[in-house]
């Protein structure tokens, strides 16, 4: 059972950090954009 929750523990960790990695990317390139469109 320990082996079950270390591998759904990993899974969340994994899935967070994943979307929280493709909510920066998102704002950075809003940033990019905006600041091409604006020199």
């Amino acid at each position: 059972m320990a082996e079950f929750c270390l591998v759904q523990y990993f899974l969340v960790l994994g899935n967070s950090i994943f979307l929280h990695f493709w909510s920066i990317s998102n704002k950075l390139k809003k940033v990019l954009e905006y600041g091409l469109r604006c020199p």
